[in-house]
């Protein structure tokens, strides 16, 4: 009987996971409406006594992401201004969803990365992942790959998909 051999393992890739730079502190939404007249109305002085009074640290090491759950029209110091007070705890601050922050953390991550492993390489970026990896992160990584690679697909290694 001939032996099982995993073909899989024969072919020398390496796996570029982008869950593994997903961030380790938690992401979370802080909607500016509840600082509002009725979640619509910006009125300065109470505003700016919302921003002041508010307790911040509860943001402390946290990714926060600055929106509205209501169409109020809201000047642009609006944001800053929670940014001002947030910043003092929050890892960060970002204007937008939580998927807007995560693609701006992860093109921050990638640009930083050295990715001279991957050179001249058979390389796979793995498709599946248990954290919500934004799609703009797969097309940054294959924009940086693409150049350095020797090989670039898209999946997993028993049913990928040449780039």
């Amino acid at each position: 009987m001939d032996d099982i051999v995993n073909k899989v393992d024969q072919k020398n890739l390496l796996v570029f996971d982008l869950s593994e730079y997903f961030p380790k502190e938690k992401i979370v939404d802080f909607d500016i409406s509840q600082f509002l007249v009725e979640g619509l109305l910006l009125r300065e002085k109470d505003f700016r006594t919302h921003c002041k009074e508010f307790d911040w640290s509860a943001f402390k090491d946290q990714h926060l992401c600055i929106t509205c759950s209501t169409d109020a029209i809201l000047p642009a110091w609006a944001n800053l201004l929670i940014t001002k007070y947030a910043s003092s705890f929050a890892k960060s601050v970002t204007v937008g969803s939580q998927d807007r922050f995560l693609s701006m953390y992860y093109q921050k991550v990638l640009a930083d990365l050295d990715l001279e492993t991957y050179r001249a390489e058979r390389v796979i970026i793995k498709g599946c992942s248990n954290v919500p990896v934004p799609e703009q992160a797969y097309v940054e990584a294959t924009k940086l790959l693409s150049g350095i690679v020797k090989r670039l697909s898209y999946g997993e290694a028993c049913s990928q998909v040449p780039l």
